[in-house]
């Protein structure tokens, strides 16, 4: 089998960080970047607030950038949370 290369036409485009995905489909939705920058500024705040409670949204917070992730170790009494 072979495999995609970057010279076929069909290779995939290089992947984007989640929080570059989140700008552009904001901006797509949306249109106008100034709106964006509303949004994004607003769920940032609410990430920044809420993070600590809610475990799903400390996640999406630290594969976006917003949250610092957790430190840890293989022993689990070590892992440090940095909220």
């Amino acid at each position: 089998m072979a495999s995609l290369g970057a010279h076929h036409s069909y290779a995939q485009e290089p992947r984007q960080c989640l929080a570059e995905f989140c700008r552009d489909f904001l901006l797509q939705k949306y249109g106008l970047p100034s709106l964006v920058e509303g949004y994004l500024f607003l769920i940032v705040k609410l990430i920044t607030k809420h993070a600590t409670k809610h475990p799903r949204l400390w996640v999406f917070g630290a594969l976006t950038g917003v949250v610092v992730p957790l430190r840890w170790s293989a022993v689990r009494e070590q892992t440090e949370c940095s909220c």
